[in-house]
């Protein structure tokens, strides 16, 4: 027999938490990405200019850390940061690898997300409730993740 049995396979569909999560994360992620679309950015582009300007200068190790994804996926999204003008990267002053820090662009450019960022953020909340960011970092805090 291949595959799951139809009883594992309606489980997996009206029981899993893993898949209702990664629903969730898709539908909240097209909201903010479209949100965020008219400058050219998405919701994992601000996340990581926030996560530069509040570490500066910062190494991209640090920042896949921070996010807890893998660095192929982080460079990607880098590349087309510095390509856009939006980070630049320097080398640090020992050791090897690249810091980076905002160019005056990234900077403009997290002032100009923030009120299209606070629209979507406010349906999200009216949504799913005032608590919804607590029991989130909650349930993050409970499965080993965070940082």
């Amino acid at each position: 027999m291949f595959g799951m049995s139809p009883t594992t396979s309606m489980r997996l569909r009206d029981e899993c938490i893993g898949r209702r999560v990664r629903h969730l994360s898709r539908v909240l992620t097209r909201r903010y990405d479209a949100a965020l679309s008219p400058l050219g950015m998405s919701m994992a582009q601000l996340e990581i200019l926030g996560i530069v300007e509040l570490g500066e200068p910062i190494r991209p190790v640090e920042i896949a850390h921070i996010v807890d994804a893998d660095r192929s996926t982080i460079s990607r999204n880098l590349r087309a940061m510095v390509d856009n003008g939006w980070l630049a990267e320097r080398p640090p002053a020992t050791g090897r690898g690249k810091l980076l820090t905002l160019t005056d662009r990234g900077k403009e450019l997290l002032g100009e997300a923030e009120d299209l960022w606070d629209e979507v953020q406010q349906v999200v909340v009216s949504q799913l409730g005032n608590d919804a960011a607590s029991i989130l970092d909650r349930w993050i805090a409970a499965t080993g993740g965070g940082t």
